[in-house]
């Protein structure tokens, strides 16, 4: 789970949702810069250094990079135009398009008018909306209903109005200064079904917030890849944050873990501390659904970061049964995705350095972000067809190899570019064809054992393509 959720598609998708708020006036492209502005862009900063993430998957250790890159830039300034997309004006109209504490001057009419609000939004759902125009003035205020919302009642001078979910409510009245009205709206919990290249799992939000399984507050947890939320999950409020988490809120819901180092695990009933992904570091946000949670242990490479010698989304059109599909397919564990590499792909490296031509080798490389004992690697083959797929066994291949060491140029979550070794090859997949033997069909599953477990900080798969292409759907290491 690495190269996806990247920041400047976050920024795009934000700006192109504001300018058809402005256009439309419709309630729902506010509500798409809430889901975005509370979850993918705040996750994509570190609130400890100010870094930011190129990419911000839904699994993993968020990567921040101080480095000249383009999300590197973008991040930031999606984050100073969020005061852009709290309010809005129209004739007659002051609209409250987002919930967060602060203070704005907006002109309506010629008029000035303070607005200030008071909330701990999205941790809870009161909000206190202070009014102050300079001469009293009758225009209507525009509170946006949240979409997730199961309750919302706004009060002004001792009247409950109910608002709909997705749509506007508006209070027209005669407004001076410290008019107030106050919000009251529900967060219930809710598990989401997961998007269909993960079926079978979900994801809670709280109000506006995804929830992330963070590990570090899950020590009873083995496996976060082997846990599931008991449903329906039941409603919680924030707790006290652990000493050395930090501000944000704590959220402990019942759940089921499977436990133990050999298989078959034991499933036991559990607690699960969930966070919002904003704030998460080593987490997981995608959960197996109850009573599907795998026996056997993980990988230990599951979910790591994934490199490819070849960018994969760069596709000949002689290949496209075999395009990529996305590139922690390697990792996922599930087994009907894959990813590819184009042989004569213009921006390949190969196994050698870059400047590769057609035919020299290609690798797939899974990196962890500590070094893990491995004594078993499985390589699962994606499609392969007629064009290529597979990797030529002319000259012996393809190899496993290892990185014994940490590789060159790793620091704090960034990570190298994997042909810098070093590579330590381990043997070749028994039971790979040899050549001049069919190709392996999709879905062939190739197994090495090594004689001693050994501690690696990631392993590769390298060989020479034999045709257009090839394939990967699993590259995993496991300790037993």
């Amino acid at each position: 789970a690495s190269n996806i959720g990247e920041t400047c598609a976050t920024v795009t998708w934000l700006e192109l949702n504001a300018a058809l708020l402005a256009l439309s006036g419709e309630a729902r492209y506010a509500a798409e810069i809430e889901r975005s502005m509370f979850n993918q862009l705040l996750a994509a900063q570190d609130e400890r250094s100010g870094e930011i993430c190129y990419y911000t998957a839904l699994a993993g250790r968020k990567e921040f990079s101080p480095g000249p890159l383009c999300c590197v830039s973008s991040g930031p300034r999606a984050l100073s135009r969020l005061p852009e997309f709290a309010y809005g004006i129209g004739e007659g109209v002051l609209a409250v398009l987002q919930y967060a504490p602060g203070r704005a001057e907006l002109a309506l009419g010629g008029t000035r008018v303070v607005l200030e609000v008071a909330t701990e939004f999205p941790a809870r759902g009161a909000v206190r909306l202070t009014l102050t125009p300079e001469r009293p003035l009758r225009f209507a205020l525009r509170l946006r209903v949240p979409d997730w919302a199961g309750r919302f009642e706004a009060s002004l001078a001792g009247h409950r109005v109910a608002g709909r979910a997705g749509e506007f409510l508006d209070l027209e009245a005669d407004w001076r200064a410290g008019s107030v009205v106050e919000v009251a709206m529900d967060l219930p919990l809710a598990a989401l079904e997961g998007p269909p290249t993960y079926p079978g799992h979900r994801l809670l939000r709280r109000g506006p917030q995804v929830l992330a399984l963070e590990r570090s507050l899950n020590p009873q947890v083995p496996y976060l890849e082997r846990t599931a939320v008991a449903m329906p999950p039941r409603a919680v409020e924030p707790l006290p944050a652990p000493a050395g988490w930090g501000p944000g809120p704590v959220y402990r819901v019942p759940g089921r873990a499977r436990t133990g180092a050999r298989a078959p695990l034991v499933e036991r009933a559990c607690t699960l501390a969930f966070v919002p992904y904003a704030d998460a570091r080593d987490y997981r946000v995608l959960l197996p659904r109850a009573g599907a949670l795998a026996p056997q242990p993980p990988p230990v490479t599951a979910y790591a970061r994934v490199a490819l010698s070849s960018a994969p989304w760069r596709v000949r059109p002689g290949a496209r049964a075999l395009a990529a599909d996305r590139a922690e397919a390697v990792t996922d564990e599930d087994p009907a995705s894959h990813c590819a590499i184009l042989s004569d792909d213009p921006t390949l490296t190969s196994a050698l350095g870059p400047g590769a031509r057609r035919g020299e080798p290609v690798w797939f490389a899974v990196i962890l972000d500590e070094p893990a004992a491995v004594v078993r690697i499985v390589f699962r083959h994606g499609p392969v067809a007629a064009s290529g797929g597979a990797f030529d066994a002319a000259d012996g291949g393809p190899w496993i190899e290892i990185a014994p060491e940490r590789l060159q140029g790793w620091r704090d979550g960034h990570y190298p570019s994997p042909e810098r070794g070093p590579w330590k090859r381990v043997g070749r997949l028994p039971g790979y064809p040899a050549a001049g033997e069919p190709r392996p069909p999709g879905g062939a599953v190739y197994e090495l054992t090594l004689p001693t477990a050994e501690p690696i900080h990631g392993l590769r798969i390298v060989g020479r393509p034999d045709g257009d292409s090839v394939s990967c759907a699993e590259l995993s290491g496991f300790a037993t």
